[in-house]
């Protein structure tokens, strides 16, 4: 919106409260006209999440008409195109209520840059093919002929494979590499919030008020995408363009009735998602096809076999689904006799996925009894139950397989069709939950109060999620059958008020989890040494004999390992959690407040023995040296220490290129540590009656750190190819050295330490000209330090911003 439409809509919003004002019992408002001033330095992905960066001329309108029962009030908002807002209000004599909301703002979003300032060219390649990830038009030219990969990890590396036919042959161009495929594009999110609603209540009928809600929710922008290329998807990092244009609306219809005692409502909303865009930019082009080599179609069709992502083939990146939900929701309160409130509420919704036909079914049920008939004490008891019922989903290998069958050896099952391993996989959402509990709170004299609350929940899972083995071997029902996870959770609290200036507050909190959720069988072990890349394990499909599977395929997402036998977790068995606050005020111009807390996490029923702990603490300080000038400050400590197992997946083969059966995993205790601080400040100064003076400081430090996995010794494999070629005792050399650069993460954590320090320091001044007429000036200065860049980006930079105002009561 330019200064001239500005003026002009200020013009009409001015002429219409004249005409309404002319025959108001009651009018005013407020008009504002500014300037502002914006300046950058750097990145202004934090410095300028949301706030607009154009230097503009605004304004702001708020008015209020009062006329014969009828009320209007409008207000306004205009910074920029990008940051506006605006409200209005109706009331028809109290019959017939409305209002309306919307509000425009962006939201920038980062775009790491993926090492694309670094060289970009291939080393150490065994093969004859000059590219492995690039945009092709589909034609067989590249749009960029001359644009190569970086090799950023290891080198590109062809890997051996066993043919039907049992020639061996080479899969694949193997190159761990980061590329950005859509370089210099600022990626925003522009969002557009609508809210209304409307309330009759007739006089005829006084307890019965019919109401109607709708929102919309607009995106519109880019963001970035990253997605993962190469052969089973693995190796490569890819960073695309994302287009955004999303519409959410929600139109919600009921009433509610008051009586007595007693308040019920009920409503029926319906909400529609709409993605209206699947596009994505890459490399200059904006589709949604992604086609990354020729090599497949070209003259060596066994090259880059059994791709999950595209299924060999050029394919869509990803689809953002439509979705629907219905939701009906039925509230009841009524106050009864003997101080006792008794309230129930159900909830039923149904979600349903537009692109895959599959939806979702939810109900929820709830009530409390509250009773203080008992002097001193008062009672609640609660209990609620809900049930998701989520769409199973059939899941056909067919698709992701170069084989139509697959030819084990005479002793085993011979040939048979690739679609034998087809399942039907659960919803992980489907579950069944059953919650009660009870709270009792004493209130002791001299200002003392107890409170106890114990709290019961069971957790029904559905987990059965992959298909029976033939192997009994394989037949473990932590795996296999659903889980239950029982609940029980203690609260115990005093508050206490010893003198007329002190308060103090102090709550321990300890729960335990019976059966946490954990990735049964989820683990192998380490220093893993085995042989057979298609040569399944003792029992992982025949017993005996000993079955040998001749044909490379996507099994692994079905077939398990006898040696991938140990659970893992990172849910918490028992938590502690005690917090304690205590507030001094001797008097009303000075007040001095504590708190802590700490809490400790654990599961040690699962084998990888997860732990958390946090503590946090914080002063702040009210004071009011004189009657015209306030200040307020305070320090906030947060700091937190996670144990948990980091684990890669050890696939027969090199690592997964074969996609054939993943054999265990190799794993590692690492700690995560964080901390943060924030010190803020804030003072008013009333320096002269028509003068004040503001001032604001808060300054942030924040820093994490993830430890480095060892995995031990390297793991040595004696795969099929390098018994059919080498014989018995050797192993291929490259297969060590990949499998040595695949299991060695020795500075990974650069990648994972992140620093950041951010200052905001803002100052006011307000100056009241005349009893209508007052003069603002407004100065915010914002700076952002990434010590520790993530990736390829940084946040580093600064925001300049100086907002000048006039406004005028009338």
């Amino acid at each position: 919106m330019t200064t001239k439409k500005l003026g002009i809509l200020l013009l009409v919003l001015l002429l219409s409260w004249a005409g309404l004002a002319g025959a108001a019992d009651t009018a005013s408002g407020t008009l504002e006209l500014g300037y502002t001033g914006v300046s950058t330095d750097d990145s202004r992905n934090k410095t300028a999440e949301y706030e607009s960066t154009d230097s503009s001329v605004g304004g702001a309108l708020d008015l209020n008409v009062r006329s014969q029962g009828i009320g209007v009030d409008l207000a306004g908002r205009y910074t920029d195109e990008e940051d506006h807002e605006a409200s209005a209000q109706l009331d028809l004599r109290r019959v017939l209520r409305g209002s309306y909301d919307y509000q425009s703002f962006i939201h920038r979003l980062r775009h790491d840059l993926l090492f694309e300032e670094k060289d970009h060219k291939m080393k150490g390649t065994t093969n004859a093919f000059p590219q492995s990830i690039e945009h092709w038009n589909g034609t067989g030219a590249p749009v960029d002929p001359d644009y190569d990969i970086y090799n950023g990890v290891i080198a590109a590396n062809a890997v051996p494979m066993m043919m039907e036919n049992g020639a061996i042959g080479l899969e694949g161009l193997q190159t761990a590499t980061f590329n950005d495929l859509d370089q210099g594009r600022d990626y925003l999110i522009e969002r557009r919030q609508h809210k209304a609603s409307a309330q009759l209540q007739l006089p005829a009928f006084p307890n019965l008020v019919p109401e109607v809600r709708f929102s919309r929710d607009e995106k519109h922008g880019w963001k970035q995408a990253t997605l993962m290329t190469g052969q089973c998807t693995p190796c490569h990092t890819v960073a695309v363009g994302q287009k955004i244009d999303q519409v959410t609306e929600d139109v919600s219809i009921g009433a509610t009735f008051k009586k007595g005692g007693l308040t019920a409502s009920y409503f029926h909303t319906e909400r529609t998602f709409d993605n209206r865009s699947d596009d994505y930019a890459h490399q200059g082009l904006v589709d949604n096809a992604y086609w990354y080599d020729t090599i497949v179609k070209g003259s060596y069709t066994n090259t880059f076999m059994s791709r999950e992502l595209f299924e060999n083939d050029w394919q869509e990146i990803g689809i953002t689904a439509d979705s629907e939900k219905k939701l009906d929701t039925v509230k009841l309160r009524y106050d009864a006799d003997l101080d006792t409130t008794l309230y129930g509420s159900y909830v039923s919704a149904t979600t349903r996925n537009n692109y895959s036909d599959l939806e979702y079914d939810a109900d929820t049920l709830f009530f409390s009894l509250t009773n203080r008939s008992i002097p001193h004490l008062r009672l609640k008891a609660y209990g609620k139950h809900y049930k998701i019922d989520g769409d199973s989903l059939y899941v056909d290998l067919t698709g992701y397989s170069n084989n139509t069958t697959i030819t084990f050896d005479s002793n085993g099952l011979g040939t048979v069709p690739v679609s034998y391993f087809n399942y039907t996989r659960p919803s992980s959402l489907s579950r069944d939950v059953l919650e009660t509990g009870v709270e009792a709170s004493y209130f002791i004299n001299s200002g003392y109060s107890l409170t106890g609350a114990y709290t019961y929940k069971v957790v029904d899972r559905d987990n059965d999620t992959f298909k029976e083995y033939d192997s009994t071997d394989l037949l473990d029902e932590g795996y296999l059958e659903d889980e239950t996870t029982l609940y029980h959770k203690v609260e115990l609290s005093l508050t206490g008020r010893p003198t007329s200036q002190i308060n103090l507050h102090a709550k321990y909190s300890y729960e335990n989890a019976d059966t946490p959720f954990s990735y049964a069988n989820g683990l192998g072990y380490n220093d893993l040494r085995t042989s057979g890349w298609t040569i399944l394990q003792d029992g992982a499909l025949i017993e005996t004999p000993i079955d040998t599977m001749m044909t490379n395929s996507a099994f692994y997402q079905i077939l398990r390992s006898g040696n991938r036998t140990t659970s893992g977790s990172n849910v918490a068995e028992n938590s502690h959690l005690i917090k304690a606050s205590g507030t001094w005020a001797p008097a009303d111009s000075f007040s001095l407040s504590l708190n802590g807390q700490y809490g400790f996490e654990d599961n040690n029923q699962a084998d990888n023995d997860w732990q958390r702990q946090s503590w946090s603490t914080g002063i702040s300080l009210f004071l009011m040296p004189t009657e015209k000038w306030t200040l307020s400050l305070g320090y906030n400590y947060q700091q937190s220490q996670t144990r948990s197992t980091y684990a890669t997946a050890v696939y027969v083969g090199c690592f997964s290129e074969s996609m054939g059966e993943q054999i265990a995993s190799v794993y590692d205790d690492v700690d995560y540590d964080s901390t943060a601080q924030v010190l803020y400040l804030s003072t008013t100064f009333q320096a002269t009656d028509k003068l004040t003076l503001t001032g604001d400081m808060t300054a942030t430090k924040a820093d994490a750190r993830l430890g480095t996995p060892n995995f031990g010794d390297n793991i040595i494999y004696q795969n099929f190819v390098d018994v059919a070629v080498y014989g018995e005792a050797l192993q291929l050399p490259y297969t060590q050295t990949i499998m040595t650069s695949y299991l060695d993460y020795s500075g990974s954590d650069t990648y994972s330490e992140l620093q950041y320090e951010t200052l905001d320091l803002s100052l006011g001044a307000q100056y009241r000209i005349s009893e209508a007429l007052s003069l603002g000036i407004n100065a915010l200065y914002r700076w952002v330090e990434d010590g520790e860049a993530y990736l390829g980006d940084d946040y580093d930079g600064e925001l300049y911003l100086l907002n000048s105002s006039l406004s005028y009561h009338f």
